[in-house]
């Protein structure tokens, strides 16, 4: 299912899950803005793994909604 910009708002809560370094990660961020084809997220803090993720690398997302969780890659 792909993602419609008009779903989302921003500052709505995002789980991120990725591989780093071969490492299983997970970040808490939010969204500064939302676009056509891209969502920009934030992270609540910093964290120098982020360098490491590659262009174009999947990742998993996970908005919660209230107790409701919608998922999208």
């Amino acid at each position: 299912m792909a993602i419609d910009a008009k779903d989302f708002v921003v500052r709505d809560e995002v789980l991120v899950e990725t591989e780093i370094d071969g490492l299983f990660v997970e970040l808490a961020a939010f969204l500064t803005n939302v676009l056509a084809d891209e969502l920009w997220l934030a992270v609540h803090s910093p964290d120098p793994r982020l360098g490491a993720v590659a262009v174009g690398q999947r990742l998993h997302l996970t908005f919660d909604r209230g107790g409701k969780q919608t998922t999208e890659s």
